[in-house]
């Protein structure tokens, strides 16, 4: 984050201070030190290999359950959109030990259809990567990928009917590929929130390889 950015955010914190998303009191964190300790939170970067995927490596921070299932369930479906900020906090925390954002070049987060964004009113993905570009200054956010179709929720439905309902729903943004076409031998990273069956994820990994993007791994905050 440059100067003037780091200037505007403190004023910004002064003018509305930091709360802790758990007890609500003013804090330097989003997750205070106290409420942290009693829930045992504990941030670490996991890495599953996959072999039959249109992706790698699969990074992720928490297992879908408890706590952190609560709050991304109100931050993805009870328009909690403010939570985005303690989600991007914890990633860096975890990057601060492992590191694993510096090895891409571009992020690029899962979209969604046009009529889910007007309804719900934001891209929960889109929120958390440009934050994240945000502050980080080695990390350029690209919308690469476009919805097309607006499908059923995937979380209504079943393994094998995630599948098929995610087939050829994305594809290309080409206004925003014009950009990327001398880089894409550079290393992609996809961004999500959850990590059930890996079916979306897959489908937008196929999308970028389709386009000659060959170097591509995906991050979750949770798995399932």
């Amino acid at each position: 984050m440059n100067f003037i950015l780091k200037v505007m955010e403190k004023v910004s914190n002064i003018i509305y201070p930091i709360k802790c998303v758990e007890c609500n009191k003013i804090s330097k964190q989003y997750l205070c030190k106290k409420c942290k300790a009693r829930l045992g939170l504990k941030i670490e970067t996991n890495i599953k290999v996959y072999k039959n995927k249109n992706f790698i490596n699969h990074i992720y921070l928490f297992k879908y359950s408890d706590w952190i299932r609560e709050k991304l369930i109100k931050y993805k479906f009870r328009n909690h959109t403010y939570l985005y900020r303690f989600f991007v906090e914890i990633i860096i925390e975890a990057n601060n030990q492992s590191k694993f954002l510096e090895k891409y070049d571009y992020i690029v987060p899962i979209p969604i259809s046009r009529a889910r964004k007007k309804e719900r009113g934001y891209n929960q993905s889109e929120l958390i990567a440009n934050e994240l570009a945000r502050k980080i200054d080695s990390i350029s956010v690209v919308n690469i990928i476009s919805k097309k179709i607006n499908n059923k929720v995937q979380s209504t439905l079943k393994q094998k009917e995630r599948e098929e309902n995610v087939k050829n729903v994305y594809e290309i943004n080409r206004k925003e590929a014009v950009n990327l076409e001398n880089n894409i031998d550079k290393k992609f990273l996809l961004i999500d929130d959850i990590f059930t069956t890996g079916s979306t994820s897959n489908e937008c990994a196929k999308v970028l390889k389709k386009f000659g993007i060959k170097n591509i791994d995906i991050f979750t905050i949770a798995k399932d």
